[in-house]
């Protein structure tokens, strides 16, 4: 991969449990620490209703990195009845500054993915 270029990550999960529970699991941010093993709680900007606009901050466990991995995140997409929500990456501080000069790869994507 050369310097600069963006990197994918992705992953699949498959569960039996009904669509409409994973999906509000996977949507709500404080659920974060359950799921993704590097962010040890999440803060949530009380001053923004869910939905598009919405931001919260990732937080790491004590020793990783500066101010603890904060990465701060805004909902740039979200359709509840199709089950898709992006998020995109807004601060260039804590672990995010290893992510800065990768503008506009630093997208989180929720949703389904149809059986191919």
């Amino acid at each position: 991969m050369a310097k600069g270029e963006a990197q994918k990550h992705a992953a699949c999960v498959h569960d039996c449990r009904p669509q409409e529970d994973v999906w509000r699991f996977l949507a709500d941010p404080s659920n974060l620490p359950r799921w993704d093993k590097s962010v040890a709680e999440v803060e949530v900007n009380e001053t923004t209703p869910p939905g598009v606009g919405f931001a919260f901050t990732t937080v790491g466990y004590p020793g990783s990195g500066p101010d603890r991995g904060r990465m701060t995140y805004r909902v740039t997409q979200a359709d509840l009845e199709a089950r898709d929500c992006r998020a995109e990456l807004i601060s260039r501080t804590g672990n995010a500054r290893f992510m800065a000069p990768l503008s506009g790869a630093s997208e989180w994507k929720i949703g389904r993915k149809e059986h191919e």
